[in-house]
């Protein structure tokens, strides 16, 4: 798996959104322009696995989250293939929530 920049899209049942990523050292970093990102993961072969909690930096009336609240905790489940990450997930916050993300790398 490359080490960097990532651009970000996530999809629920209640919407999608997009962002960016950086995943370094087995920490991830990233946010879109309401919500910030933070966590870590861990990579066994292809297999993708990582924790990443929410939180809202900016009061935007029109970016909600795609939980339909904005602080969770993520746990992830996925693959990495060349340049793209998929994964699913789940929020104890938002129960029966399925998510969906996609990360694509762009940048060292």
């Amino acid at each position: 798996m490359k080490t960097g920049l990532y651009a970000a899209h996530f999809i629920t049942a209640q919407g999608s959104g997009a962002g960016v990523v950086n995943l370094s050292e087995n920490r991830l970093r990233g946010g879109d322009a309401a919500l910030y990102y933070i966590g870590d993961y861990t990579l066994d072969g292809e297999s993708f696995r990582a924790t990443v909690r929410t939180a809202r930096h900016t009061q935007i009336e029109d970016i909600e989250s795609v939980f339909g609240v904005d602080e969770v905790e993520i746990h992830l489940n996925g693959k990495w293939t060349g340049n793209m990450i998929t994964a699913e997930g789940t929020s104890p916050q938002a129960p029966g929530v399925r998510f969906q993300a996609h990360l694509k790398w762009l940048s060292d």
